[in-house]
């Protein structure tokens, strides 16, 4: 068993309370070396992957300008070739040669099967349903490893990664069990296109008899009213009423569903290597008041040419074609238009590498309309429909196919074969290239850079990121933190380990709990000087509720020096650092992340706790066994 110091000699014991205020030490010459690593996967005009590629086949831009390739692998399941440079866990070796890569350079598929219950109808998720849970007990999926989300009122995660496939087809059950609401979201749609299907439309010859005529009251231009065509008009004008309220409404729906996505692909950032995002869904509409919008249209337009004189002679309405077409114009679909949401969404997910495989199997009619019209007096039902199921369909795919261009994944629409879906994800990680380089020298910037790869190869197709957003070591271990915090994100290269002490009441709803932070000295960068060896660590520490939310993460920074002969005789040992806790009702997680600077290398892991939160007592086996997985 290895033996544990604490180290009281060194700057590296502290009794402050973690909810004090941050650490004045700042390591203000820490300097991250940036290679930006983009897999790329490169197939035929069959979808088949193309290999023997080398890096001179391979061109790469960022914001337009041409950088080196400084790193260079391909993946061909468990083998690679590698080029000039190094991959994760490897020497630098010559172009050609082929090894076996280590599971951090090959990325088994790291599957997050998220179910969209906002935008899905009840039909369409049955069906996708029963083929999911058909591919997933068939056979397992090599090197993989699952997480299940869904999202209605909010994004909640039923099962975290794991490969225990019984774990996973429990949590499809209970998913399953929920109830989608996507019929529910898209009633006022399909309530408006029975109203117009039965609207009617009236029509006949009016010609103006003159000034005296009788029921002039407000008249057309000749006067003589016929309230048949002020009856279809005040229809019409209260329907497009209903055009912007509905569109309205589906803009506010969409684009929270839009941010919240966004928001888990942040999280899921934290996670190191690729995530692939099977997103069933029938996809949310890129411009939420077209179908609407051209169904009125549909309906209206012509009626409104055929019968323009009409209105004019005989209406008490003369001038209501400029004012509805005014109308329209302020609910119409330049004015709701998601396409800047998606292209937030897409960068975000790009920059946290998960690609977007969106399966819906929507888009064949029945599932986007209501097709039951009754009562249809105008004679244009017929095509009132199919305008409004051509532009659904049309908003909805191109919401998908945007999803997954953007991030490097693929789309599969009006159908719902999910099992060949997850086989092409499965592909595209078993056999890819990995190309890095080194960005522009510039500073840090919040702005996300553009990615272009050009393959010098005739017709070949190629997908990848789009581009990532510069980060600071402080964000990419927030992202990590979090990711602990929210979904048992755990990565532990530094082999810390995680000693927890017991919760001690203090009144008023809060608890003091110590944690004993045990670092190995022997997976530390340490600088030697020739007479002292130093390493510059920080902690960052985030607390999480039992409602999902979770605290604004607490940095410490932690110097380390000591003389590099007694770093020799320590090295086998690891290094201590106590943390005293102060946690509130409630609280159920702490997560914490350690930061080797001059190593480069990060590690997160998480603590669970039973403050009487309302989820129950857990006992103090159940405790203890989950404080063991944390210790890595």
């Amino acid at each position: 068993m290895q033996r544990t110091a604490i180290v009281l000699a060194l700057t590296l014991i502290s009794t402050t309370p973690i909810s004090a205020q941050e650490s004045n030490a700042v390591f203000s010459d820490i300097v991250d070396v940036r290679v930006v690593n983009v897999e790329v996967v490169v197939t035929d005009k069959q979808d088949q992957p193309i290999t023997g590629l080398t890096r001179d086949d391979f061109e790469i831009l960022e914001d337009g300008k041409p950088v080196e390739l400084v790193n260079f692998y391909a993946v061909e399941g468990a083998t690679a070739r590698l080029g000039p440079g190094t991959v994760p866990g490897q020497t630098q070796v010559p172009d050609q040669t082929e090894t076996e890569l280590p599971p951090s350079a090959t990325q088994g598929l790291n599957l997050v099967v998220f179910i969209d219950n906002l935008h899905i109808r009840p039909e369409n998720r049955k069906a996708l349903f029963e083929n999911l849970r058909k591919r997933l007990t068939e056979s397992d999926i090599p090197g993989s490893r699952i997480m299940l989300a869904t999202m209605s009122n909010r994004i909640e995660v039923l099962e975290p990664f794991t490969d225990d496939h019984q774990r996973i087809l429990a949590a499809l059950e209970t998913i399953e069990k929920q109830p989608s609401i996507g019929a529910l979201i898209d009633g006022d749609r399909r309530m408006f296109m029975s109203q117009l299907g039965r609207a009617s439309t009236y029509g006949r010859t009016c010609r103006s008899q003159g000034s005296g005529s009788s029921g002039s009251s407000g008249g057309g231009g000749g006067g003589n009213v016929d309230s048949g065509f002020d009856s279809t008009i005040q229809e019409a004008h209260s329907l497009s009423l209903t055009v912007r309220n509905i569109a309205q409404h589906r803009y506010q729906i969409g684009r929270s569903t839009i941010s919240s996505l966004a928001a888990f692909s942040d999280t899921l950032g934290g996670f190191p290597g690729r995530k692939a995002l099977l997103y069933l869904s029938d996809g949310i509409p890129m411009r939420p008041a077209e179908s609407v919008q051209e169904a009125w249209i549909a309906k209206y337009e012509q009626w409104f040419q055929q019968n323009e004189n009409a209105i004019r002679n005989c209406s008490r309405f003369p001038d209501t074609i400029p004012d509805l077409q005014r109308a329209l114009t302020a609910s119409g679909s330049s004015n709701f238009d998601l396409h800047s949401d998606f292209n937030r969404l897409t960068d975000r997910a790009s920059d946290n590498r998960v690609a977007f495989y969106p399966i819906s199997n929507g888009g064949r009619g029945n599932s986007l309309v209501s097709a039951a019209n009754p009562g249809s007096a105008g004679g244009n039902s017929t095509q009132v429909m199919r305008s409004a199921m051509v532009a659904e369909a049309m908003s909805r795919n191109s919401s998908l196919l945007q999803m997954a261009d953007d991030t490097g994944g693929r789309a599969f629409t009006g159908t719902a074969n999910i099992g060949e879906l997850i086989n092409r994800a499965a592909q595209d990680f078993s056999s890819f290239y990995s190309l890095g380089y080194t960005p522009p020298d510039r500073e840090l910037d919040t702005k996300f850079h553009k990615i272009k790869i050009k393959v010098r190869r005739d017709n070949a197709k190629v997908r990848h990121i789009q581009g990532y957003q510069d980060k600071t070591w402080r964000d990419r271990l927030g992202d990590m933190t979090a990711a602990a915090a929210l979904f048992d994100l755990e990565t532990n290269p530094l082999g810390i380990q995680l000693q927890p002490g017991e919760l001690t009441p203090q009144g008023g709803g809060r608890f003091q709990v110590p944690i004993m932070v045990q670092i190995p000295f022997r997976n530390i960068q340490m600088l030697d000087d020739g007479t002292n060896s130093s390493a510059k660590l920080s902690l960052l520490v985030v607390v999480r509720n039992t409602k999902g939310g979770f605290s604004k993460p607490k940095r410490i920074d932690i110097p380390i020096s000591m003389p590099t002969a007694q770093f020799a005789q320590v090295r086998q040992q690891a290094a201590a650092y106590p943390l005293q806790l102060e946690m509130k009702k409630g609280d159920e997680r702490v997560a914490i992340g350690i930061r080797d600077h001059i190593g480069q290398t990060s590690s997160c892991l998480k603590l669970d706790f039973d403050t009487g939160g309302g989820k129950g007592k857990k006992d103090k086996a159940s405790k203890k066994g989950k404080n063991k997985r944390s210790k890595g």
